[in-house]
């Protein structure tokens, strides 16, 4: 004899699938169950970012049609199979190996193997730009950002599946950058996390072998928020306000468009890729810009240079340096590995043109190494991939003689030409008459190889200023000059 109906109850009477769907029809509605199997499986639904050095490509490759350019992981042995020949250790499940032909001339039978490749969703780096710290960028193609607020964890890529998601993404772009924070971090601003410090507690994990794993679960809010109750903004419409879509700069029709979640989503979309196409026009002094057109700025235009960056010329290594920035090896001279590793916190051999970021000021100088700022504030010319900064350049393919190395020939100082590959600063420069007896002329010694005597000029006629074909930058006690010169 039936006792009533309790709701919490009813499903614990039910002992099979048909019994269990006609419940829930009777419940909630005719077909009710078809939506509810939307849910299956909900709270494992996940996203992934990963690193792997062995990816495997979902395809069976069968003994005999094996590509010898590519790499492959043993899944099924089969009978009777030479897996050695092939080019494995052993003929063991899980095995990696390149093989050395397609195996078409062996008699075995079964036996497959997964195509391996290296997957690399994303990359570590030390974003100076955002004076935050570490950030992660992500390379992988059709892969973005995790949005800022999103949980997730960080694994290896051959442990299990996360238990809980102790980390969350800030700072994010909402496309190829973010930042990693604690997800219990409440402070304002956050703790910005290294990724190379979480990878070191992890087990079998590094940059190159790691998964961020978002939940995709959907959760009460997320269907709450496909449909949010707009407060009116006509007092004389009824039930409540809705907003007008039309194209941008059109106008407001005045007429009320609802839009399905898939139709909201499109439309976000539209919005943010005309944002995103509207930054690339305009020039943004929180963000590095590049232009491929021309382009004219009008009125006052100020770079600042807040870290005292050294611009447009080498600095030596004698004085502290600015954390977050990267520079460049331009010579290493006498200083020794132990102090680009100190400010670098790598240990390697460095040599010229090798690049770090300097995560310690440096203990003061040590040799004579020559270093540059590879990104220093200031508006550039691009050529050919050289970095020319514009307006404040003062390169010179000059340096001046030291005090008593100067030829005999020559009273007094002198400017020396460099090789082509160098450049420096002349802080001040005083050009003195050396061979003429007027005092209003200006030569410029040629020497032979030696340096041990003048030479003839290489032209010694005068030059019309429509000759002119190359111009030299020079500073003069701190102002910006040119010589003209002419190409021979």
């Amino acid at each position: 004899m039936a006792q009533g109906f309790v709701a919490n109850l009813n499903l614990q009477e039910s002992t099979t699938t048909p019994s269990d769907r006609a419940i829930l029809d009777n419940l909630g509605g005719i077909n009710i169950t078809s939506d509810i199997l939307l849910f299956d499986g909900n709270s494992k639904f996940t996203s992934v970012l990963r690193n792997n050095q062995q990816e495997l490509i979902p395809t069976e490759i069968f003994f005999g049609n094996f590509d010898t350019t590519k790499s492959y992981k043993i899944i099924e042995v089969g009978s009777g199979h030479d897996w050695v020949a092939l080019g494995a250790t052993s003929a063991t499940v899980g095995e990696v190996f390149s093989p050395s032909s397609d195996g078409s001339s062996d008699t075995g039978s079964g036996g497959f193997a997964n195509e391996v490749v290296v997957r690399s969703d994303f990359q570590g780096f030390y974003d100076n730009d955002s004076n935050n710290g570490f950030s992660i960028r992500i390379i992988g193609a059709n892969r973005v950002a995790f949005s800022t607020g999103t949980v997730f964890a960080i694994s290896a890529v051959s442990g299990a599946a996360p238990a809980a998601y102790p980390y969350k993404s800030y700072n994010s772009n909402g496309e190829n950058v973010f930042q990693i924070i604690s997800a219990s971090d409440v402070a304002d601003p956050p703790t910005i996390l290294n990724i190379d410090t979480i990878l070191s507690s992890i087990a079998d994990a590094d940059i190159n072998n790691v998964a961020f794993t978002r939940s995709d679960a959907v959760t009460g809010d997320n269907i709450a928020n496909m449909k949010v109750q707009k407060i009116s903004t006509n007092d004389e419409a009824d039930g409540g306000g809705s907003i007008s879509l039309g194209e941008e700069g059109g106008g407001n029709s005045g007429e009320a468009v609802e839009l399905s979640p898939l139709e909201k989503i499109a439309y976000i979309g539209n919005i943010v890729a005309k944002v995103k196409y509207k930054k690339s026009r305009v020039p943004l002094s929180f963000l590095d810009n590049s232009f491929d057109v021309r382009f004219r700025l009008n009125g006052l235009m100020q770079i600042d240079n807040v870290s005292s960056l050294e611009i447009g010329y080498p600095r030596d290594v004698g004085t502290a340096l600015t954390q977050g920035t990267e520079y460049k090896i331009i010579d290493k001279g006498t200083t020794p590995d132990s102090y680009f590793n100190e400010v670098s916190g790598i240990s390697k051999s460095w040599s010229n043109n090798d690049t770090f970021i300097a995560v310690n000021v440096g203990s003061g100088s040590i040799g004579l190494a020559k270093i540059k700022a590879t990104t220093p504030p200031g508006l550039f010319i691009l050529n050919a991939g050289n970095k020319i900064r514009a307006f404040s350049g003062a390169e010179n393919p000059w340096a001046e003689v030291v005090s008593g190395s100067t030829p005999a020939f020559i009273t007094g100082g002198a400017l020396r030409s460099e090789a082509a590959t160098d450049t420096v600063k002349i802080k001040s420069l005083v050009l003195k008459d050396f061979a003429s007896t007027s005092s209003t002329d200006i030569n410029f010694v040629k020497t032979n190889a030696a340096k041990t005597a003048a030479v003839p000029q290489v032209n010694t006629a005068d030059i019309t200023v429509a000759s002119y074909t190359h111009k030299l930058p020079i500073n003069v006690n701190g102002e910006q000059f040119y010589i003209l010169t002419q190409k021979q």
